[in-house]
């Protein structure tokens, strides 16, 4: 009698990884197997430390993966999957944890840019007003209207599009990005974002109430 196996996997969030993070993912690949296999940009190598020789700042692509037992994380534009060919404790165990490490580097609120529901509701509801502000002749609903449009438009952009650019693995450490802007855009975006939905709700309340 043999125990079937049941393989199990998922899509991860997007996220931006540096150098360190590989060295981490790979130093966890290493708690169950000695042997791991990584591959990118057409290339097979011995350990993170050929990486200098591709000879680029940053890939958007990466295969890490073990064979005995199967567990294989593969990074590519638009999707992160992690996949075990058999949910035993020992595999479960290490797919939980390579996939609550990717996950930390999710940014906190990021959520909330990446939702393509949200902004559409603000669009929907901008449009209703430009609709009232014009029939009625309210350049209060019209000015409202306008600017919930217009954010909307580039909140679902940045929500179509920019979840597509956060593929990219960054070859140097995480400490060593190169300037505060560059390792802070997504929560200057957030706030951004945040500060302006503020904005106009409270425009909203103290006009209308």
């Amino acid at each position: 009698m043999e125990k079937v196996k049941i393989s199990h996997g998922e899509h991860l969030r997007l996220v931006t990884l540096y150098r360190d993070d590989l060295e981490n993912l790979v130093k966890i690949f290493h708690e169950l197997t000695g042997a791991i296999d990584i591959q990118t940009a057409g290339y097979r190598l011995a350990n993170l430390e050929e990486l200098p020789q591709l000879r680029t700042d940053t890939i958007d692509s990466l295969a890490l993966r073990c064979h005995d037992p199967y567990v294989s994380l593969t990074i590519e534009p638009g999707r992160i999957w992690l996949y075990i060919d058999d949910n035993s404790p020992v595999q479960r165990g290490l797919f939980e944890k390579i996939k609550a490490y990717i996950n930390s580097k999710y940014p906190l609120g990021r959520w909330v840019l990446d939702n393509s529901i949200m902004p559409g509701n603000l669009g929907g509801a901008s449009l209703a007003l430009l609709v009232m502000g014009a029939m009625r002749g309210s350049n209060l609903f019209l000015t409202i209207g306008i600017a919930g449009v217009i954010l909307s438009f580039f909140w679902i952009w940045w929500a179509i599009f920019g979840v597509r650019k956060r593929r990219i693995m960054i070859l140097t450490r995480r400490s060593e990005a190169s300037n505060f802007l560059v390792r802070k855009k997504d929560d200057l975006i957030l706030a951004i974002v945040s500060a302006l939905l503020g904005a106009l709700v409270t425009f909203v309340v103290t006009k209308l109430f």
